[in-house]
């Protein structure tokens, strides 16, 4: 192998071609959808080499092309596919789309090992599914492959043409997508971003393979379990032409804290399956941090002696430490569904502190017995730089994307004045942790398979009551559905006593569908929610944090009170680790005193307590270390 006359080639090619997309790779055609004036200049190519590009919406149904509100929507967060450095601004949003047709006309003349690529996502009643075909001759179709885009933010789709020889050097190619509801909606939207052709020059196998890597460069709010992959375009080898170990990917790739310069993170348990490696780190990452992944260069090559010779990376953020809920720590006090001259909104009362950053599902889509019970769908509020103290009200436009503190992302929903609910949960709706829900009508009880409408089932984790509440027996229903209503009763007291009150539906002042706006209570519930029982310590479950991860609970560092506080207590920190597992009483006057905020001068720590459900069972107590202002997972913060 002679890598110097390999490399000069490669430099030469790059020079040559107008625009490399992926590694070795042209761009051929490329939208960026980011003129909208007009529909026309909306689907004209922003970069094309070859003549007779273009995008045709062939209408159907009730389908249309919106050239405004067709920014954001994710977009602006994940950018997938963008090229030369272009911005997320407008996108291609097809309303409607079940019955339309597009058809996306890309010449290969003189080109080779075909692949397209674009971003694309769905609102919660839009179309599930992307049916794709193509065609060599301008007029019969072929299968190629079915997406389901998400509903949130976008995601890359490829569709790889490589092994399809009728798609090279062939000026009528192109690709026809049509629409089915799938796990989605009948109407709602589907929409796209970044749509490119790339391809080879035709000739000898001269060129390395390109690399993808998922999630893409810049991606954000990830889990802690995520295990990246980098995806070859062809067969790859060692540089020494021998075959690829599991063993040899933590030499291949590196995975480091911050950037290039940053503390190596231990990859040894990845591996290689085809032409895909998967990064598997020894541990979970750590919340609210950004993590620099590469292939190094010169250290693969593909079956014809192409290296890829220059270091290939990316960047990632993890998700900031999250709250943990538990069912009833976040209750309703108001909705509109339908109020003359106002938009659709949820009011919510929290029982806890809320970290920032903390992320929370809010959605109409309905709980059902399908095989996945949660519907998808709806909005993503995330809690705003600064703790979101427990007596907190927050108010959620579902509809126009709004908060009274903290931001809303996702695809907006209104609410329907035949009825309808708000579910809350954190995870994902394949794995959700319900924390609330509202219904203005009743759950329903037999089967229920639909996710659109006005029924729902009740998630089986929460109980009227206790954690839910529906409103169809409130003052104000009418035939059992209530459809703008707010809590009118007392606003002081226990968890337990205000809990129990404001789900019951009697507490409520509800009124009918297309009346002038309630005007809703000035909320004044206290900040320091206290419990109705007395306090003794059981065994603890710890969520302590460090700039290095998850802290090892026996070496955890661990405030000691004496027996008999006094207040202020007297707080002090242990020389050696303590054992996790502690008792003691705490006399009646200090059932509402104690603090959920300890201060020392370089560091402090807050509690979180609440009892497990049923009434009598343990305390649980989740102490949170917070680091000086400056650590790579906090900012010093101030709670009140």
């Amino acid at each position: 192998m002679n890598l110097t006359l390999r490399n000069t080639i490669m430099h030469l090619f790059v020079l040559a071609v107008l625009s490399p997309a992926v590694y070795g790779q042209t761009l051929v055609h490329y939208w960026n959808f980011n003129v909208s004036t007009d529909e026309a200049a909306l689907l004209a190519p922003t970069q094309s080499i070859l003549a007779g590009a273009s995008i045709l919406h062939i209408p159907g149904g009730t389908s249309a092309i919106q050239t405004t509100s067709n920014t954001g929507q994710g977009f602006e967060i994940t950018n997938p596919n963008a090229r030369n450095g272009d911005e997320a601004l407008t996108h291609l949003r097809l309303n409607n789309p079940i019955g339309a047709t597009l058809v996306l006309s890309l010449p290969t003349t003189g080109y080779q090992q075909i692949v397209v690529q674009y971003a694309t996502r769905r609102s919660g009643s839009g179309a599930g599914t992307q049916k794709i075909e193509y065609t060599t001759d301008g007029i019969n179709f072929d299968s190629l492959t079915v997406i389901a885009p998400v509903d949130g933010n976008p995601t890359l789709q490829t569709l790889d043409f490589s092994d399809v020889a009728a798609a090279e050097d062939n000026p009528d190619f192109a690709i026809r997508i049509t629409f089915e509801q799938g796990s989605g909606g009948l109407v709602g939207n589907n929409r796209f971003d970044n749509l490119s052709l790339d391809a080879f020059p035709l000739g000898a196998d001269i060129f390395p393979p390109t690399l993808s890597f998922q999630p893409a460069n810049g991606s954000v709010d990830l889990s802690v379990g995520v295990q990246p992959t980098l995806t070859f375009s062809e067969d790859i080898r060692l540089i020494s032409d021998a075959p690829i170990a599991n063993a040899d990917i933590p030499l291949l790739v590196e995975l480091r804290l911050d950037d290039a310069a940053g503390s190596l993170v231990a990859i040894n348990n990845s591996f290689i399956t085809g032409n895909i490696f998967t990064i598997v780190p020894d541990a979970p990452l750590a919340n609210g941090q950004t993590y620099y992944l590469a292939l190094k260069e010169n250290v693969v090559e593909d079956l014809f002696d192409n290296a890829i010779a220059t270091l290939q990376a990316i960047s990632f953020t993890t998700i900031s430490p999250q709250t943990e809920f538990m069912p009833g720590d976040i209750v309703p006090v108001a909705y509109r569904m339908n109020a003359a001259g106002a938009e659709d909104e949820v009011a919510l009362l929290t029982f806890v502190n809320i970290l920032p950053g903390t992320q929370i599902r809010m959605t109409d889509a309905k709980y059902t017995d399908n095989a996945q019970p949660q519907c998808p769908g709806g909005i993503v509020w995330t809690s705003p730089n600064q703790i979101i103290p427990a007596g907190t009200v927050i108010s959620i436009q579902n509809d126009a994307g709004l908060a009274s503190q903290g931001t809303v992302t996702g695809s907006t929903f209104g609410l329907s004045s035949g009825g309808d609910q708000f579910i809350v949960y954190t995870g994902t709706a394949g794995s959700p942790e319900h924390i609330t829900a509202l219904s203005s009508n009743a759950w329903v009880v037999g089967p229920h398979t639909a996710c659109g409408g006005s029924l729902s089932k009740l998630p089986p984790t929460l109980a009227d009551g206790i954690s839910s509440i529906n409103l169809s027996t409130a003052p104000g229903n009418t035939a059992g559905n209530t459809v703008n209503g707010y809590y009118a009763g007392p606003q002081t007291g226990t968890i337990q006593e205000l809990r129990a009150a404001i789900l019951d539906p009697a507490n409520w002042n509800g009124i009918g569908a297309g009346t002038p706006s309630q005007i809703w209570p000035s909320w004044s519930f206290p900040a320091r929610l206290r419990w109705s029982r007395p306090l003794s310590f059981h065994p603890l479950r710890s969520n302590w944090f460090s700039t290095t991860g998850w802290m090892k609970r026996p070496q955890a560092i661990w405030p000691t009170i004496p027996a008999s506080p006094t207040w202020p207590p007297q707080v002090r920190v242990p020389t050696a680790p303590l054992p996790i597992r502690s008792s003691f009483p705490i006399p009646p006057p200090l059932w509402w005193a104690i603090p959920t905020l300890f201060r020392f001068p370089t560091w402090w720590m807050t509690w979180d307590w609440k009892w497990l459900e049923p009434t009598n069972s343990p305390l649980l107590i989740l102490p949170k270390l917070h680091l000086p202002a400056g650590s790579s997972l906090f900012r010093k913060t101030e709670e009140r």
